[in-house]
């Protein structure tokens, strides 16, 4: 769990002091904190699963998002470096989210298979929607491994 807050003006710099602490955002981050060890020392099988279903939507709502940021740029007709960049930028999110999904796992006392069988529906899904997308652009869209393209691809 990362407890932070931003912006945060201060943070690493020498006004970084005690008296720049909101006692209200620290009960906030404290009761925050606390429910979600709480929920995840407590969860059960069908716990893990409403997960895994919770972190599968995210995923398709981040990679639908990179998928419109390639749309912006295989439209304004970026370079071949650029097209040639958001394959594997694709396919690799796929491969993040679904290790997400995959993770969720370790809630359970005795793995499952149905979080499992979520995250290959995903990854099928997932795959078979940027593959169709590439190709309505021309772009080679192989089913290969993805390396990881953490960089800003599309400015």
């Amino acid at each position: 769990m990362l407890l932070t807050h931003w912006p945060d003006n201060f943070c690493h710099t020498n006004l970084d002091a005690p008296d720049k602490v909101d006692p209200s955002e620290l009960l906030r981050v404290g009761l925050i904190s606390f429910s979600s060890g709480k929920y995840l020392a407590d969860a059960d099988r069908q716990a893990a699963y409403l997960l895994a279903r919770h972190v599968a939507i995210r995923g398709e709502r981040r990679i639908a998002g990179e998928m419109e940021s390639a749309l912006n740029a295989l439209s304004a007709g970026k370079s071949a470096e650029v097209e040639n960049s958001i394959r594997p930028r694709l396919f690799w999110l796929v491969e993040r989210e679904t290790r997400a999904i995959i993770s969720t796992e370790k809630l359970e006392e005795t793995p499952s298979t149905e979080i499992r069988k979520l995250a290959e529906q995903f990854r099928l899904r997932e795959d078979l929607r940027i593959h169709d997308f590439l190709s309505e652009f021309g772009v080679t869209a192989a089913f290969v491994e993805a390396e990881p393209a953490l960089s800003a691809v599309y400015e």
